[in-house]
C-alpha cells in the first residue's frame, strides 16, 4: 500500500470536510485489497440523484461535537463595519466561542432515521440578552438549575461545558426542523431566499421542491438544495426531557482574552417519542459544577 497526501482526490476533486489528510492508495488487484461491504444494486437509480431532506417537523436528534471535542470549537473575533476585524495593539478583539455541533435523527422511520443536522451556538450575549445560545443549549439538556444567574460565567467556562456534554452524546426529543436556503450576493450581504420548507415551491402534485431553480441578484439562474436545519431546540422547557451525565465545568477566574433532479418527501415523518424525565441523582448533583 502506498500513503499519499493529496490535495483531493485523483480527479481533481477536493476532501470532504473532516477528511484525514493521508490517502491510501491499494492495488485493487493485488491480495491486500479488502472485499469491504456486499450489497444489492439497482442499475436503473440514479446513483448522483440528491435526496431530499426529511420534511419540515418534529424529531429527536443525538448531538454529537462536529469534528470531535478538539476541532468543534471556534473563535469569533469582533468586527466593524465591512466585516473587517477589530484590532487592539494589531491584534484582533476575542468577541465569543462557537461551538459547531453535528445532529443525527432519531426516528423509526428509516427515510429520517440517521440524517445529519448540522448546527451552532455561541457563547455571545446578544443585545437585550442575559444568555448566550450556548448556555441556552445546557438548558436543553438538562442543567438550567445549575446555571447560578449571581455568579458570572466566562466564554470558556460555557464551550468547555457544552463541549463535555455534547462527549455524552444526548438525545433531545421534539426538535423543530425545517429547510431553507441563501446565499452571498454580489454587494456580499447575506441572501434569505427560502426561510421555511413552505416557501419552496411545490410540484404539480402539491410537493415540495427541495432543489428549485431561482434567479440570483446577477441575473444568473442556479439550481440550489433545501437546508436542514434546527428551527427551535427541543428539550427542556418544550417537552420532556432526559438529562445527560453529569459534567463538570471550571468557573473561570478571569474572562477570556479579549445539480440534478431530486426525490420530494412525500409525507411529514414522524419523530421517535420522546425518553421519560430522569431526575439527576445525588451523586450528579455534587459532581456537577457551574
Amino acid at each position: 500500500m502506498l500513503v499519499s497526501k493529496p490535495k483531493g482526490f485523483v480527479d481533481g476533486t477536493p476532501a470532504p470536510t473532516g477528511a484525514t489528510e493521508e490517502r491510501v492508495v491499494v492495488d485493487i488487484f493485488g491480495s491486500e485489497a479488502e472485499e469491504g461491504h456486499t450489497a444489492k444494486l439497482d442499475p436503473q437509480e440514479d446513483a448522483w440523484e440528491r435526496i431530499a431532506p426529511p420534511a419540515e417537523g418534529r424529531y429527536s436528534l443525538k448531538l454529537f461535537p462536529s469534528e470531535g471535542k478538539e476541532k468543534c470549537v471556534s473563535i469569533n473575533y469582533k468586527t466593524g463595519r465591512g466585516g473587517q476585524k477589530v484590532l487592539e495593539n494589531g491584534q484582533p478583539v476575542f468577541e465569543s466561542y462557537s461551538i459547531n455541533i453535528e445532529s443525527r435523527i432519531v426516528s423509526d422511520n428509516e427515510d429520517s432515521n440517521n440524517v445529519p443536522v448540522f448546527a451552532s451556538v455561541s457563547t455571545r450575549i446578544g443585545r437585550g440578552k442575559s444568555i448566550s445560545t450556548a448556555a441556552g443549549l445546557l438548558v436543553k439538556l438538562g442543567y438550567g438549575d445549575k446555571l447560578n444567574p449571581d455568579k458570572e460565567y466566562s466564554d470558556k467556562a460555557i464551550a468547555k461545558a457544552v463541549v463535555m456534554a455534547l462527549l455524552k452524546e444526548p438525545v433531545i426529543p421534539n426538535n423543530w426542523l425545517d429547510w431553507k436556503y441563501g446565499y452571498r450576493g454580489k454587494d456580499g450581504k447575506w441572501k434569505n431566499v427560502f426561510k421555511t420548507m413552505a416557501d419552496f415551491p411545490v410540484d404539480e402534485e402539491g410537493e415540495y421542491i427541495a432543489n428549485p431553480t431561482i434567479t440570483t441578484d446577477s441575473g444568473s439562474r442556479e439550481e440550489v438544495f433545501a437546508k436542514l436545519y434546527v428551527r427551535e431546540w427541543g428539550g427542556v422547557g418544550s417537552t420532556q426531557a432526559k438529562p445527560v451525565e453529569a459534567v463538570v465545568v471550571e468557573e473561570e477566574a478571569a474572562p477570556a482574552p479579549k445539480a440534478a433532479p431530486v426525490a420530494t418527501p412525500k409525507k411529514k415523518t414522524t419523530p421517535a417519542p420522546a425518553p421519560p424525565v430522569e431526575e439527576l441523582t445525588e451523586q450528579d448533583e455534587e459532581e456537577l459544577v457551574l
